[in-house]
């Protein structure tokens, strides 16, 4: 049995007491424990810094809340902001938003107890919230990373520039090239084919990741709760990529947040055709 183990998201062997299980997309964001690969503990703080921004932004914070997605810990999430306040009374106070139960709760540190409604009906109430425009990007550089070496071993290593993915993820600007492209939703503006991806992400799993290989990259669409958090196209040889029968077109990985579904992207748009069909009729 070998001593060592490779980690895709650091590019070597990494002894094996410094292994652990990496979720791809963590619990947290609509993963499931079906969805892992063995990378270095050390991953742990870049990968940690991403989800945990990415999962207390005010909109994936609500989605989480409204989907009740659960990490680890088990707990309810209730996104809570600490810097709220009343504007006509000057009152400080921490905001909770349940949006699954649809009710907003204030708590008052300086009466030590949760506002009756009847106290701040009618009245303005402030907080303050951060989005880092990176974040999304930069989970999605972490995902499709995870998720090519999930699908295709370590031939996704060999045969495509993985670095460049790793250099977003890191946010290494002496390493990034400009050969990965990249389509931010908050910046870019989607292709036909593009916006017909990201519906069939939305579609299909509470997280999904669609890889699809072309002639000269793969491009990862990554959605996670049901957001599209983007797409990127980084340089392979793909004539080395296990490419074959009814995955020749690609590959679709959906979490519904307990269970992992892999299908084809062959299937993936059939089924979007027959719903259309539906649809009209």
């Amino acid at each position: 049995m070998s001593e060592t183990t490779f980690c895709i998201y650091e590019g070597r062997h990494i002894p094996n007491t410094e292994v652990s299980d990496e979720h791809i997309i963590p619990l947290s964001l609509g993963g499931t424990n079906s969805l892992v690969i063995p990378a270095s503990k050390a991953i742990n703080s870049v990968a940690g810094e991403i989800e945990g921004k990415l999962g207390n932004e005010l909109g994936m914070s609500l989605r989480r809340n409204e989907f009740d997605v659960r990490g680890h810990s088990r707990k309810r999430p209730v996104p809570t902001y600490k810097s709220g306040k009343i504007e006509e009374l000057d009152l400080p106070v921490q905001v909770q938003l349940d949006k699954r139960n649809k009710e907003m709760r204030l708590f008052s540190p300086r009466h030590r107890r949760y506002l009756e409604n009847s106290e701040s009906a009618g009245l303005t109430v402030k907080f303050n919230t951060n989005i880092d425009l990176t974040t999304k990007i930069r989970f999605t550089a972490k995902v499709a990373i995870g998720a090519g070496y999930f699908i295709y071993g370590s031939v996704f290593a060999q045969f495509s520039q993985v670095e460049h993915l790793r250099a977003l993820m890191k946010l290494d600007e002496v390493n990034m090239s400009n050969d990965l492209k990249v389509i931010d939703p908050m910046t870019s503006d989607l292709t036909h084919q593009q916006k017909q991806i990201r519906e069939m992400g939305k579609a299909f799993g509470l997280s999904t990741v669609i890889v699809v290989p072309s002639e000269n990259d793969i491009s990862f669409s990554v959605t996670c709760l049901g957001e599209f958090c983007g797409i990127l196209r980084v340089p392979a040889d793909t004539t080395k990529l296990p490419n074959s029968g009814k995955y020749t077109w690609g590959h679709i990985l959906a979490s519904n947040g307990k269970k992992l579904t892999r299908g084809s992207f062959e299937r993936g748009i059939s089924m979007m055709r027959e719903l259309a069909a539906k649809l009209e009729d």
